[in-house]
């Protein structure tokens, strides 16, 4: 790239300073301290303009999830390192920053293992829960484990902010290439789309609602996981929806009386949930700790049943769905715990390129088959129908089987759901399968493994021809109890809950949210037969309370009311379909559900599902921050269009058509093979169906992994069993032909974002290396 005379400024505008925007603003820092000769060379400035709704700059970064007042646990791990392409090429004495902008974990990690006991002290009297997963996760010799979860929601908020103000503070006085200006207490309500190069922001001052339009070169909209109360205005007046704060909830509690003279819970109070996964299980630690039903000891909680005794029915949650709640995470990766094998990662990166195809549907009963030979039983026992009470019943039975060190049905669940929704198999070394699979198909598989293939997982069969043709509720069946797997509650949260359940403590309320009123003549909120004192209604998340999305309706090509059709990494494109310089990381791609001619529901338009997702955004701002870089080097060369610069010089290192079809079509043997091996499964379950088949179903399930195998067992089988060749033979014969997804849809459509391999190879280009 030549050099030239005059510097250029970019300027960009940012919506919102949550998670996606700080993480990725941090990576822009290290990445410049990493390209720096190479920035000077293209000669331009970054001016970076970040508008923040909260007025609060001790809570940068924090966005929805992780305010730093929050008394909630995490659900998982938090972010570990991330590598940044050409790290190592910053100086040493960058070290630290380095860390700061890349280990969150490590930066958490550092914070409470050098202020344990005061952090153990407040989580126990604040959060029990929280106690317990400190407790677990800390060694003899002080170290915290941050692979699993372990503190506080607000704990991992202060650090990041931390760390956020701590970039910031060396880039304006170590890195002059950017200059950085958060406007704190400013909401982006409406943006100017018309000049696709020259997008513009309308912002307002919360304090005195004054509007003014702000010009930016390019913009960023991560408005993140906006949501809305769930109940009536009415009911909403005595229903809690605020961050999870103890100090906050005994302060709603005391207001309408729930409380006794020693702060506790009355006996004989009602309180209302609704939801029953995780933001329903948010406060029920906190509000345990304003009752004496926990006991909390050196090692975590237990539970006084006769304390117990005094709060029946204190809980009720409410949801439409009997039995469908938020699993016990018994396994943290996707490492396969069991010792057979039904589906390898080459077959289920195969079923992933088939187009438009319910994978869902077709891959969960080779799953239930898997987990049902494991631990010897029949598919059909496998998460069958259960009621709320008997599903946390059967939950608790299988967390005691946990704490034996024994595998359960639900981690065997959660392992095999989180490896197929990141392109697995059921693998005991996920990392030598991909890396044999990259080998074979480079084009399809590599950098793909993991979150590109998670947020891609539903966009065929919610694209608007194939959703609108037939309902796909079928596989959004599927999709609710999948992600339920997949985010688990830790053990300390749910199984108290499971207890609650099992001592009458907690009990099911069927019913709508929308059903529950509060009538004038009566102070008690109610749903059909059930009553409640107060309620506690955690926002729901929805699109439609994203202010600044709602208002580019008009001015954005949609895939339907209010779903803007994104572009190749994740751009905005105008009504023509041409690409505009804004990027959104919200929850625009997140679809909607429409209502079909004849009565029933389909989903469309999802093209990611990863807005709340922490470890996404980390993952994901590795890669952007060097598209950003990418994209102000373009226009800063003269570029006019720098986005369709940057799509045409991606488009240029792409494999041929004919390279891609040749790799994929190398793979119709695989199809062949997975979809035989669902048919022996079906013709299995087809012979033994009663409890007393348990042993014989497990015994020969194995021999589907080879076509001899089924041959030879089929064989066996009809002699007991006769109709099952026939059966089989017939099931072979519906197996439908492999028809996978074309080059241009595979790398335009489905996978919006850049794979860091994909950005490395375009920034060679552009910076002609």
């Amino acid at each position: 790239m030549a050099s030239t005379n005059s510097t250029h400024t970019l300027r960009w505008g940012f919506s919102g300073f949550g998670p996606r925007n700080s993480i990725l603003v941090k990576d822009v820092v290290v990445a410049l301290l990493a390209e720096r000769e190479m920035v000077k060379k293209t000669n331009f400035n970054l001016d970076f303009h970040i508008f923040e709704q909260n007025g609060d700059a001790n809570e940068a970064g924090a966005g929805h999830a992780f305010q730093s007042d929050c008394d909630a646990t995490i659900n998982s791990d938090i972010t570990g390192e991330i590598p940044l392409a050409n790290s190592h090429q910053i100086p040493g004495k960058y070290k630290h920053i380095v860390s700061a902008a890349s280990d969150l974990a490590g930066s958490v990690a550092e914070e409470l293992e050098a202020n344990l006991n005061r952090y153990e002290t407040e989580f126990r009297q604040r959060n029990p829960a929280a106690f317990t997963l400190l407790k677990e996760n800390t060694d003899e010799d002080g170290r915290v484990n941050t692979t699993r979860a372990f503190a506080t929601r607000g704990l991992i908020g202060k650090v990041q902010g931390k760390t956020i103000r701590e970039v910031l503070e060396f880039a304006r006085k170590e890195v002059p290439e950017i200059q950085v200006t958060v406007h704190y207490g400013h909401t982006v309500v409406g943006a100017d789309f018309s000049v696709p190069t020259e997008p513009k922001l309308l912002v307002s001052k919360n304090k005195d609602k004054t509007e003014e339009w702000f010009d930016f070169d390019f913009v960023q909209l991560a408005n993140g996981t906006t949501g809305r109360v769930p109940v009536s205005d009415d009911v909403a007046s005595k229903a809690f929806s605020s961050t999870p704060n103890i100090d906050a909830i005994r302060s709603f509690l005391d207001k309408h009386g729930v409380l006794d003279a020693e702060g506790l819970i009355k006996q004989g109070s009602r309180i209302g949930v609704t939801g029953i996964r995780l933001s329903g299980y948010d406060c029920i630690p906190l509000l345990m700790n304003l009752t004496k039903i926990l006991v909390v000891t050196d090692d975590g909680w237990r539970i006084d049943e006769e304390e117990a005794k005094k709060y029946k029915g204190l809980l009720s949650f409410i949801s439409h769905h009997e039995g469908d709640v938020a699993p016990p995470r018994h396994t943290h990766t996707l490492d396969w715990p069991g010792k057979i094998s039904l589906l390898n990662t080459e077959e289920m990166h195969t079923i992933l390129l088939q187009q438009n195809f319910d994978w869902l549907s077709f891959a969960i009963p080779i799953l239930k088959a898997n987990v049902a030979a494991e631990i010897g039983t029949l598919p059909s026992k496998i998460y069958p129908a259960m009621t709320t009470e008997e599903r946390f019943a059967d939950y608790h039975r299988q967390t005691s089987q946990h704490r034996l060190n024994m595998t359960t049905e639900t981690g065997l669940l959660r392992a095999g759901k989180l490896a197929m929704l990141e392109g697995f198999g059921f693998e005991s070394d996920p990392d030598l399968a991909n890396q044999s699979l990259v080998l074979k198909a480079p084009f399809t598989r590599e950098h793909r493994a993991g979150f590109p293939f998670r947020y891609s997982g539903a966009y065929d069969i919610t694209q608007p021809a194939v959703a609108r043709a037939a309902s796909n509720s079928d596989f959004f069946n599927h999709w609710g109890t999948f992600w339920s797997h997949i985010a688990a509650s830790p053990v300390a949260i749910q199984d108290m809950i499971a207890q609650l359940f099992g001592l009458g403590v907690a009990r099911f309320a069927k019913g709508s949210f929308r059903e529950i009123e509060l009538k004038p003549e009566s102070p008690e909120i109610k749903l059909g037969d059930h009553s409640f004192d107060v309620l506690f209604a955690p926002k729901v998340l929805t699109s439609t309370a994203d202010v600044l999305l709602q208002s580019i309706k008009g001015q954005v090509k949609e895939m339907a009311p209010g779903v803007p059709d994104y572009c190749k990494g994740r751009f905005i494109a105008n009504l023509n379909g041409d690409p505009i310089s804004a990027i959104d990381v919200g929850s625009g791609g997140h679809g909607t559900t429409e209502t079909l001619p004849d009565g029933t529901r389909t989903v469309v338009g999802v093209q990611w599902a990863d807005t709340n997702n922490h470890l996404s955004a980390s993952d994901q701002a590795a890669t952007s921050s060097r598209t950003l870089l990418l994209l102000s080097a373009l226009k800063a060369q003269g570029s006019k269009e720098p986005v369709k610069s940057l799509l045409q010089t991606y488009n240029e290192t792409l494999p041929s058509q004919s390279e891609f079809g040749a790799e994929v079509a190398a793979l119709e043997p695989t199809w062949r093979e997975v979809n035989e091996r669902s048919c022996f499964l079906k013709a299995l379950e087809r012979c033994f169906s009663s409890e007393s088949d348990s042993a014989s179903f497990a015994n020969h399930a194995e021999q589907g992994i080879s076509r001899s195998g089924r041959e030879a067992c089929i064989g066996f089988l009809e002699k007991g069993n006769p109709g099952v060749k026939t059966f089989y033979v017939e099931e072979l014969a519906k197996i439908p032909p492999f028809k996978p997804v074309s080059r241009d849809h595979f790398f335009f459509r489905r996978h919006l974002d850049f794979t860091q391999a994909e950005i490395e190879r375009i920034w060679s280009k552009v910076f002609k290396i």
